[in-house]
């Protein structure tokens, strides 16, 4: 059975296979993508524990960079929501720049 290059990727920057995979399924292929998602926006992903996000973290900090910090009145769904219509090249207005 092949590991998927995705994967690999993740695991060769010392991610755990769980962490590597939701990544993966989640189309974050690259440190610069793997830090615009927020906390909770990690969180909300199926799969994805506070382990998995520690390890995120831990990534980020080797490579010189941080995590998206979390809007205070932001729910994880509208997070996990936004984040998947941007999967898909839409554009999406944060809730508090609404008019």
């Amino acid at each position: 059975m092949s590991v998927s290059p995705v994967v690999q990727f993740w695991r060769n920057h010392g991610a755990d296979t769980r962490t590597s995979v939701v990544l993966a399924n989640h189309g974050i292929d690259t440190l610069q993508k793997l830090s615009e998602p927020t906390r909770r926006c990690f969180m909300a992903m199926p799969n994805m524990g506070k382990k998995s996000v520690a390890i995120i973290e831990d990534i980020l900090m080797r490579n010189g960079m941080a995590m998206q910090r979390d809007a205070p009145h932001t729910t994880k769904s509208e997070l996990w929501y936004a984040q998947e219509l941007r999967r898909f090249g839409w554009t999406v207005t944060p809730p508090n720049d609404r008019a």
